[in-house]
């Protein structure tokens, strides 16, 4: 057979660049190193999983998510529906959501008691997806060594703490998996794999399941062009970069489109900026924030959880305006002239995937977080290495003191994430430290105040950070609700023993109702107010007035309230106990009958109702009331006796007096001595 008509034969796939990544005789082979970047990954972040849940967004996806409560108890596959149909908060991630209610339906029924491993699967998927970039690194002509260094880059860099610590960004680390091995398989496909179909059916599930986790997964197509040029293929033509690519663009189109109008219905992306900033100024916050993001990349100074945006923008904001344009014209010039595609692979893989990010429209609380970087710094990793490596190339004879310096660089870094994701282990760490970067923003204390009166159920710990709210944000009625409402619940926990116990509720309950005033005042003028957050503030200052003893004053801002939410159950209950207070029977009956029809397990109500009843002289109304709540279990002593009363106005003396006998050995005392006839 001549040369000619001889078969072609197969060329075995390499990386980019033709570096040996094939296995080697001793411990330093790719297998041997993929291991062990993976369990440096995992021991690295491995202490968070002694970490708790945090009130900060965990509250809002995990523990106080109604879609997730049924997995507490059975699999309810009409919540999965839901996880998948519907936004949390603004957000389609419904992937991470599903996991968390298997994670509650298999080991965490009550996820704050047993958050370890809500955290524990964070580790491991950084730590998988750790090795994934390692072997990235490998595909994309890195030498092992380096290749090596730009994983651990990725597995211990701080930056990363915020995307593995924070069980809500469970995201991050799901959507990073999966975009990552996405690219590892598109290295195959690009240089001509014979598994090509194959790899191309499954880089697009691998696809599919990243935008589930995060619409940032959108930037898949881009990340490949950045690979395409890097490895010098013709990124620019028609059939490489659409035909190629074309479920990649439709996908990412699909899912941006809906995760804007997600963003959009509720109010998270907004049309100004949080202070109110014009579009240079959002530009400049956005450049800035990219600045930040480089020098974060090599020296990660001051970790914080978040990043408020300045009052007046300092004027040292203003030179990423002159700056970045500059940068962008030399890389892009030293990539095309200059042949340095490294350089501008790096840039273009970083701006592409953090070019969202950049709250140049904004949405949050921050202009600039850590967990944007999650993938975005892969770009940055790839160029310390390639660097590193070139300077070995060109300085072979101080190779120890290149590996020296890497290594001390590393050890660094592991420490210092190792001292700053402790900021991690509970709200209040968490928020102290928000406060220490950002003394005179009220959200540091906002949080804390909430974390100390729900989860430490501290109170007088609460109040000094709802005062300091207060103080920050006088204008914020919410801020002032909170003080309030702390103020409402320490009056409630006074025992009255004696009458300065009295004295002092009243002193707690008139300083709550001074923030009500304030707030009721203010919201009465805001014609944008919502209808169900006024009726809030109305039914508190109505409490405050119930139990500073103007019954009268609290009915009519109870009477109020319903008019802008008249099926509030505590809005409800209140007003019947005003009604019951000012001897109003009928009307309190009305009231605790609706309120049973909705929440018929309140035995206390039916027990409210049979008073009014028995005021009204309707006995067997009232005799049927307390026979169902002692039928149920309800054994309170005034139960009995007021069953007594009532079985002596029907003429029942045998009933009156075995109540009566069961109300004394329940507690009862001083009763009068003819129910025992």
């Amino acid at each position: 057979m001549s040369k000619k008509n001889q078969p072609k034969k197969h060329i075995p796939n390499k990386p980019l660049e033709e570096h040996d990544i094939s296995k080697k005789p001793g411990f330093w082979n790719v297998r041997n190193l993929s291991v062990l970047v993976l369990l440096i990954a995992a021991v690295q972040f491995y202490p968070t999983v002694n970490y708790d849940l945090v009130n900060w967004d965990d509250n809002l996806n995990i523990y106080d998510n109604k879609t997730l409560e049924p997995f507490a108890k059975e699999w309810n596959w009409k919540n999965v529906k839901t996880i998948f149909t519907s936004d949390v908060g603004g957000s389609y991630n419904p992937l991470p959501i599903f996991t968390f209610a298997c994670e509650i339906y298999f080991f965490a029924s009550d996820p704050v008691e047993n958050p370890g491993i809500f955290h524990f699967n964070n580790v491991w998927m950084h730590a998988v997806c750790t090795m994934l970039v390692f072997l990235l690194m490998l595909r994309l002509g890195l030498k092992k060594p380096y290749a090596f260094f730009a994983g651990l880059l990725f597995a211990i860099h701080p930056m990363r703490i915020e995307s593995v610590a924070w069980v809500t960004e469970r995201k991050d680390v799901l959507y990073g998996l999966f975009f990552v091995a996405t690219l590892y398989i598109y290295t195959f496909i690009s240089r001509g794999s014979p598994h090509k179909v194959w790899l191309y059916l499954l880089a697009i599930i691998f696809t599919i399941i990243s935008l589930f986790a995060k619409v940032q997964a959108v930037i898949l197509p881009l990340s490949m062009v950045c690979i395409d040029f890097l490895s010098s293929r013709k990124w620019y033509s028609f059939k490489i970069l659409i035909l190629e690519k074309l479920p990649w663009w439709m996908m990412s189109l699909a899912f941006g489109l809906l995760n804007v109008y997600m963003l959009r219905n509720v109010g998270t992306i907004s049309n100004e900026s949080t202070q109110n900033f014009d579009l240079i100024r959002q530009l400049t916050i956005g450049l800035y924030t990219y600045v930040i993001y480089m020098v974060k990349f090599i020296y990660p100074y001051q970790i914080s959880p978040l990043y408020v945006y300045p009052t007046i923008l300092p004027s040292y904001y203003y030179i990423a305006l002159f700056l970045i344009p500059v940068i962008a014209i030399a890389v892009i010039y030293l990539g095309f002239k200059k042949k340095y595609k490294h350089l501008l692979f790096a840039f273009a893989f970083f701006t592409f995937n953090v070019m969202f990010l950049l709250q140049i429209v904004t949405v949050g609380q921050g202009f600039l977080a850590d967990r944007f970087t999650y993938i975005a710094y892969i770009g940055f990793f790839y160029l310390a290495a390639y660097g590193l490596q070139k300077l070995e190339s060109v300085l072979m004879p101080f190779r120890k003191i290149i590996y020296t310096g890497m290594a001390a660089y590393l050890l660094v870094l592991a420490i210092t994430t190792g001292q700053q994701m402790q900021l991690w282990q509970n709200s209040k760490t968490l928020w102290s430290r928000v406060i220490e970067v950002n003394p005179l923003n009220p959200i540091g204390y906002l949080y804390t105040g909430i974390y100390l009166r729900d989860q430490e159920k501290d109170l007088e710990g609460a109040k000094p950070y709802f005062i300091n709210t207060v103080k920050l944000d006088p204008s914020n009625v919410e801020y002032r609700n909170n003080l309030g409402t702390a103020y409402m619940d320490l009056a409630a926990k006074i025992p009255l023993r004696a009458q300065k116990d009295i004295e002092r509720r009243f002193v707690w309950y008139d300083s709550a109702l001074q923030q009500f005033e304030i707030i009721v005042k203010k919201e009465s003028e805001n014609k944008m107010k919502d209808s169900i957050t006024f009726s809030k503030y109305l039914r508190n200052r109505g409490g405050c007035y119930f139990y500073l003893n103007q019954p009268f004053r609290a009915i009519q801002d109870y009477n109020e309230a319903a008019k802008y939410f008249p099926l509030d159950p505590q809005l409800i209950e209140s007003r019947a106990l005003a009604y019951i207070k000012t001897n109003q029977n009928e009307k309190a009956i009305v009231d605790l009958s609706t309120y049973i029809k909705n929440a018929p397990d309140k035995w206390n109500m039916y027990y409210e109702r049979a008073i009014c009843y028995y005021k009204l002289l309707k006995f067997d109304l009232a005799k049927k009331d307390l026979d169902f709540l002692i039928s149920k279990g309800q054994t309170k002593g005034d139960y009995y006796y007021l069953r007594s009363e009532v079985n002596k106005s029907l003429g029942n003396k045998t009933e009156m007096k075995n109540d009566a006998i069961k109300a004394r050995e329940l507690g009862v005392k001083n009763m009068p001595e003819y129910l025992f006839l």
